[in-house]
């Protein structure tokens, strides 16, 4: 790993950018392959993290839902065991 790519995984930590250590330097590749400016890299990048981060809060409310669906059914079988 260069200096360079260790400083930037480095500010990518800081900011809490959990998904673009995984997918940066293919977005980096694509982009230097197509020569696209570097507002659309840059652009590229903020729309992978921003969805992955969007994907995983979504499935965190799904979950914490079901929870709720199940705390009830629990606490009413609970309720029956000990009467």
């Amino acid at each position: 790993m260069s200096l360079q790519s260790e400083r930037l995984l480095n500010h990518m930590l800081r900011l809490r950018l959990s998904h673009l250590p995984n997918c940066y330097e293919a977005i980096a590749e694509e982009a230097s392959a197509k020569n696209l400016p570097y507002l659309d890299f840059l652009e590229q990048t903020l729309e992978a993290e921003s969805q992955a981060k969007h994907t995983r809060n979504d499935g965190l409310h799904r979950l914490s839902d079901g929870l709720t669906l199940i705390a009830p059914s629990i606490e009413i079988d609970l309720a029956s065991r000990l009467a």
